[in-house]
């Protein structure tokens, strides 16, 4: 589920108890991904669905043929055998389908011996894409288009099964990028909830965005973006900040993606000071601990957008008899209807049985220093743990100073243990994955 809808209300009624606090409106009656893509493109047919800003045309082609390069030499330094590749590969995959370009491909094919003296069966169906096949057991493209001709489908039938698919089927499984635990946790997509998502992201205008590059959520909202009839602009990963600017600069993205570390490096970036974001309506931050005060550099850097930040892994928990949802994150609701993330419930610190959100302490340390903080769990034989923070830079305050900041804010349950700063540690940044989110696990280690 992600936690950002365009209509959220607080709903007061004392008829029906069992009534949700939180009303988004009634869900979309859109029943597949299908019928997403189909909607943006009867909105938009003529225009851009993705633009690879960093890559040419031919980008795909010689990535294959770089890294087929590669893995023939790791195989030949390795002392494989020719076609052993092949034989692994059919043997855990066991294909009812398989397709190659001509003849070679084909022979290599009928002489792999996972199909001999196993319990593979052989593929059901062997397609050759040159229009002469070797012998009987292969059939060619033109083969296979030839008898589709002489027996038609109904279109108007195949239409609307794909417009009404299984709300449980799963399409996708992802991954996480280990962030917090140091081992990827996978994240089982359901038709349900990749279909609800473009209608809680929807802008009702042509919407052309950027999007970081992120394994679980890219999947979700590029569909949101496609629903739209909008364009994907899928900036360079390793150009970072320069990228998002670039994206917004040079191709009016209107409707951005942040994690923690990419959104504060681009406002502390010369050039995104004069830098027009007039344009832009609707930012999501996410992937990280978001706090308050990150909200309201947010809201003053893009004054015309709507904020906000969520969580797209996997479905909400719906308690049918209750009132909640429980996606695993603790969450807090202003007067105002604003709904803040405040960090998952299994990154809660208890200190002598008081719950500690190190969500909270990062807002304050951030307040307090102007700078970026990690929160992390340090044992204690008598408390069991206490809240120990790694600090980007002092920015000339001192530990003392931030310990007692921190006790004048909430109190002595969340007294802190020793803080300690980047530079007391060797560091220049906090521990990163590829996906440029901060490993909490890494930091860990390090401070100890």
């Amino acid at each position: 589920m992600f936690m950002a809808w365009r209509a959220i209300t607080v709903a007061m009624s004392t008829i029906n108890d069992d009534l949700a606090e939180l009303n988004g409106g009634l869900q979309s009656d859109v029943n597949s991904n299908f019928a997403h893509i189909e909607q943006g493109l009867q909105t938009n047919p003529y225009g851009p669905a993705t633009n690879f800003v960093h890559q040419p045309p031919d980008h795909l082609i010689q990535l294959v043929t770089e890294r087929s390069t590669k893995s023939s030499d790791g195989h030949v330094n390795k002392g494989s055998t020719n076609g052993s590749e092949l034989n692994k590969r059919t043997t855990s995959l066991d294909p009812d389908v398989v397709v190659v370009h001509g003849e070679s491909g084909a022979k290599a094919v009928d002489e792999v011996s996972a199909w001999s003296g196993t319990s593979l069966h052989p593929p059901q169906l062997k397609i050759i894409q040159k229009s002469i096949v070797p012998d009987l057991a292969w059939t060619s493209i033109l083969d296979i288009a030839a008898q589709g001709k002489q027996h038609p489908l109904d279109e108007t039938r195949l239409v609307e099964a794909a417009r009404n698919d299984d709300f449980k089927r799963i399409p996708l499984i992802l991954f996480t990028s280990e962030t917090s635990s140091g081992n990827p946790k996978s994240c089982p997509r359901t038709i349900d909830s990749i279909s609800r998502n473009p209608a809680s992201q929807a802008e009702g205008v042509f919407s052309p965005a950027s999007r970081t590059n992120l394994r679980v959520i890219v999947a979700s909202l590029r569909l949101a973006v496609w629903a739209a009839g909008g364009c994907a602009v899928m900036c360079d990963p390793a150009a970072g900040v320069v990228a998002q600017i670039a994206a917004i600069r040079d191709y009016g993205a209107n409707f951005m993606v942040f994690i923690p570390t990419i959104i504060l490096a681009m406002f502390a970036d010369a050039e995104f000071k004069n830098l027009d974001v007039s344009h832009m309506t609707k930012v999501v931050m996410g992937g990280d601990t978001i706090t308050r005060s990150m909200f309201k550099v947010a809201q003053e850097k893009f004054s015309k957008a709507t904020i906000a930040n969520g969580q797209t892994e996997g479905d909400g928990m719906c308690h049918s008899h209750g009132r909640w949802l429980r996606p695993g994150r603790l969450a807090m609701i202003t007067e105002n209807g604003v709904i803040y993330i405040l960090g998952r419930m299994k990154d809660i610190i208890k200190r002598a049985g008081v719950p500690i959100t190190p969500a909270a302490l990062v807002s304050c340390i951030w307040s307090f220093t102007g700078a970026t903080s990690s929160v992390l769990a340090c044992p204690h034989t008598v408390l069991g743990r206490e809240p120990l923070v790694v600090v980007q830079d002092l920015n000339g305050k001192t530990e003392d100073g931030i310990r007692e900041d921190c006790l004048r804010m909430f109190a002595n349950h969340y007294a802190l243990a020793p803080v300690v700063s980047f530079k007391q540690l060797g560091l220049t940044t906090f521990p990163l994955n590829a996906t440029v989110r901060s490993r909490s696990q890494n930091c860990s280690h390090v401070s100890n």
